[in-house]
């Protein structure tokens, strides 16, 4: 929060290409602790297997999210969609902490004790991991979002843009079944012969479901671009092809991943995050020049 705050008039410029919104992220550095704490809470509720409290949490979350950014973008446009982002984490924590208050699901004594570092130097092992993830894909995006800006202009940056949204949206989807379930069952596994069973079992559900998903997506391509954007964003549809298929690779890595993770092979799974991303941006950078916006697809999936 300190660093954001420190570097927001920095930070402001490189992602928006203007001052206007340094104040924007400034108060979000004020407000990151209540973001951790609210994450720290639904983790606990997580691995408690809580999921009827840590569902409601999350419902909850996204219904503040939304009526938040309805009304401050209505009145304060952009910059209001921007503090609604911020905000909305900020008051579900508090939320959440009634919530937990109240059916007594916590002993806040648990957050009481001893620095026990045996504990901090297996927890510094998913933090680094977590660090590298939470830099190097945000990173890469404004990376090849600033490239396309450059290279072929602001309304294919936001064609671009669009399309990672709409991938994201429906691959959050599948990545929270993956924690909520898949994760902690990982984690609580000892033997190869586990591990395997759990992968192959894993594989069985996750990637007929993705693949049903891909396939509702890509045929209902130019619906979902007119639901969700607008006419200027018609040519998106263009993208969806090879956006997709990536997508169906990038969940299928998702099981590999979240094994390292679970298990905490730390030097493995920061490699190949550091290698992705810059294979990622490295593609773009040529595709995009010999191809156009396609060719910023077409680096994704490869």
């Amino acid at each position: 929060g300190a660093i954001i705050i420190f570097f927001a008039k920095i930070i402001g410029p490189w992602i928006f290409n203007s001052n206007d919104f340094n104040d924007t992220i400034g108060f979000l550095g004020v407000c990151l602790i209540f973001y951790s704490l609210n994450t720290l809470l639904l983790s606990v509720l997580n691995g408690l297997g809580n999921i009827r409290v840590y569902t409601l949490i999350n419902t909850v979350s996204t219904l503040t999210g939304l009526v938040l950014t309805c009304l401050l973008s209505y009145y304060f446009e952009v910059r209001g969609a921007l503090y609604a982002i911020v905000l909305s984490q900020t008051i579900v924590f508090f939320i959440a902490i009634a919530l937990v208050w109240k059916n007594k699901l916590l002993d806040f004594n648990f957050f009481r004790g001893a620095f026990d570092q045996a504990v901090f130097k297996k927890l510094s092992h998913y933090t680094l991991m977590a660090i590298v993830t939470a830099l190097s894909v945000p990173l890469s995006q404004i990376i090849v979002r600033n490239l396309i800006n450059r290279e072929l202009g602001i309304l294919d940056a936001g064609l671009w843009q669009g399309m990672m949204r709409i991938s994201d949206g429906y691959l959050m989807v599948v990545n929270t079944a993956l924690t909520t379930y898949y994760l902690p069952k990982l984690s609580s596994l000892n033997t190869d012969r586990e591990i395997k069973e759990e992968l192959f079992k894993g594989a069985k559900l996750i990637l007929p479901i993705t693949l049903i998903l891909c396939a509702i997506i890509y045929g209902l391509r130019e619906f979902i671009v007119a639901i969700l954007y607008s006419k200027d964003f018609y040519q998106m549809k263009d993208l969806f092809f090879w956006q997709i298929i990536g997508d169906f690779f990038k969940i299928s890595s998702f099981l590999l991943a979240f094994l390292l993770l679970a298990k905490a092979r730390t030097k493995e799974f920061i490699v190949l995050e550091v290698f992705s991303t810059l294979v990622f941006i490295g593609f773009n950078y040529f595709f995009i020049n010999k191809y156009g916006i396609i060719g910023s697809s077409f680096a994704f999936f490869l």
